[in-house]
């Protein structure tokens, strides 16, 4: 089957009338003839209805008809596509950040630099912020502990929680202990707009406790500093703490239950990816996974 004889039957199917059609084209009716019929003979269907008073396009050639109008759409796409990037035009990609591991601004500027071409348009979400998911082409966030991935949904890194404390706290020379010895301590935390807040929540209301937050805070370093001097007690990633850690800080190991942190992608916004996203989305991958293969030091620009 070649474009041009789709050309042709969709003209044919348009009019009903073979002469006309042949006009438009500007080809000779008897070569137009030959296409349709050549078509019918290579699918093995008859699309139009013939008799004494002309033609008529039939079942066949009104299903026939409706995939000839999506292939000429694909390909008028492609055309777009091909003339943007022969143009230079610059991709933009729409993220949005409803978790923020230390990660990633290294993995959007090592990607920057093999990519210079393609922009990135971020959003960080905010509590109670409503937002419309087709509006980006990937999420990063964080699942709650037994929350049950969607579809598109692709896990990039799962953590271990273990509890910090400073040096001079009684817990700092343990070398594990269960989730329930620290129901009494005061916790500080991020607040409520980090994902891992909830996940340290839900993990304690699942021993049968409410954790005690008596500071809240907007980012990592701060936290880091209030635990250093002795304020209170965190849940916080194993591997990634290292970006924050401290030798004024302990870190000690949940033996029960187990308690992890995990940071998903979800991908696509209900189109087909553009090579941009694609091309983000296959780096987004590898680097996470160089990642945890290195023991979480960041990888180096490929």
């Amino acid at each position: 089957m070649q474009l041009s004889q789709l050309e042709y039957f969709k003209k044919v199917a348009e009019l009903e009338h073979m002469t006309r059609a042949a006009i438009d084209l500007k080809i000779a009716q008897p070569a137009l003839s030959k296409s349709i019929k050549d078509l019918e003979n290579e699918i093995g269907y008859k699309l139009f209805d013939r008799n004494k008073k002309g033609i008529s396009l039939n079942q066949n050639g009104e299903i026939l008809y409706k995939y000839a109008k999506e292939i000429d759409q694909c390909i008028a796409n492609l055309n777009t596509s091909l003339k943007k990037s022969i143009s230079g035009e610059k991709a933009i990609l729409n993220i949005l950040l409803k978790v923020t591991p230390t990660s990633i601004p290294q993995l959007i500027h090592n990607f920057n630099i093999q990519h210079p071409d393609i922009k990135f348009r971020i959003t960080i979400m905010r509590k109670n912020t409503k937002i419309d998911a087709t509006h980006y082409d990937f999420i990063f966030y964080s699942p709650m502990p037994g929350e049950t991935a969607p579809k598109n949904a692709i896990t990039l890194l799962q953590e271990e929680l273990v509890v910090a404390v400073s040096k001079d706290h009684a817990f700092s020379q343990k070398q594990s202990l269960a989730l329930k010895e620290v129901e009494n301590e005061e916790f500080i935390c991020l607040s409520q707009e980090y994902a891992l807040t909830h996940t340290v929540n839900n993990y304690c209301k699942l021993v049968g406790f409410s954790p005690k937050i008596i500071l809240q805070c907007n980012d990592h370093v701060t936290m880091r500093n209030l635990i250093e001097a002795g304020l209170g007690i965190s849940l916080v990633p194993k591997s990634s703490w290292r970006y924050h850690h401290s030798s004024s800080i302990a870190l000690i190991r949940i033996s029960d239950p187990a308690c992890s942190h995990s940071i998903s992608l979800f991908v696509g916004n209900g189109k087909p990816l553009s090579n941009a996203a694609l091309l983000f989305q296959t780096y987004t991958l590898n680097f996470f996974s160089e990642l945890k293969a290195s023991g979480f030091h960041t990888p180096a620009v490929r």
